[in-house]
């Protein structure tokens, strides 16, 4: 089975996975990029049109598709749904994390806020923590690591939606639970003050507290699952910036190309991350 379109979407659609894809065993590599293609292809379902219906049309797609695979129907003649049951079938991978991560993106058809901080935390757990966790056992990670995985990821999660802000904003979306009907205006301006400031604050502590504990338990990831963490590599240096001024937490600017390249090869190099 050829990986070569999951790959390319990926290369396209979602270029540090890409990068980080390609630290991993090269026999490994293609569960990696169709899992990455499965997610990119569900996240860009709520953003590729302005009709609700037909983004949750395109979920539907998914949920069915993945419903076919495991229970034990032939796979859609479809460039990202073939390789992605060999990986299934190959890797032992649980349907829930394929399930979680298609409901939560239906979160993105509304513009509706989350409608609290346990709703955003499952949001983040069912998008950024699924898919980390069906990287990380694609690549051979066992139960012990898992948790640890997960506390990481939801930090990846945090960081990338704060990077990710000022384009929701624009789009109308409210993806931080405040409790507050907020300004559209100011928040566009820039202006991320009083309760959107605190929450911001109080995510970014909770994110990088889990983050913390990740590293002090990285010993029970293995090595060999460092591809699947590498997605997140960053994600302390974002959230520490967001912590000393989250105010400006829509001025963050994203890591050049360079910057992410390097920072890939010295995790690769110490194996930190």
């Amino acid at each position: 089975m050829s990986f070569d379109a999951c790959a390319e979407l990926v290369r396209k659609g979602d270029a540090d996975r890409f990068r980080c894809a390609m630290v991993a065993p090269v026999e490994l590599r293609g569960r990696l990029l169709a899992i990455y293609a499965f997610n990119l292809e569900v996240a860009k379902a709520p953003w590729v049109t302005q009709e609700p219906l037909i983004a949750q049309m395109r979920l539907q797609f998914w949920r069915d598709a993945i419903d076919e695979v495991f229970t034990g129907k032939k796979p859609r003649k479809h460039e990202v749904i073939v390789p992605l049951a060999q990986v299934i079938a190959q890797s032992n991978l649980p349907r829930e994390l394929f399930d979680a991560l298609i409901d939560a993106r239906a979160f993105d058809i509304d513009h509706d806020p989350h409608t609290g901080r346990e709703a955003f935390d499952i949001y983040i757990e069912n998008t950024s923590g699924a898919l980390m966790e069906l990287a990380a056992r694609a690549l051979g990670a066992g139960e012990e690591a898992i948790p640890t995985i997960r506390d990481f990821a939801y930090a990846t999660g945090v960081a990338r939606l704060l990077q990710a802000l000022p384009a929701l904003f624009a789009a109308g979306r409210d993806p931080i639970p405040t409790g507050w009907v907020l300004d559209r205006g100011l928040i566009a301006a820039a202006a991320v003050d009083g309760p959107l400031s605190r929450a911001i604050h109080d995510i970014s502590s909770d994110a990088l507290r889990r983050l913390n504990k990740a590293r002090q338990h990285r010993k029970l990831v293995p090595h060999f699952a460092l591809a699947a963490i590498l997605p997140g590599r960053d994600a302390g240096a974002i959230l520490r910036k967001v912590l000393k001024s989250p105010e400006n937490v829509l001025k963050l600017a994203a890591l050049s190309e360079f910057q992410q390249r390097w920072s890939l090869l010295w995790r690769v190099s110490t194996g930190l991350w």
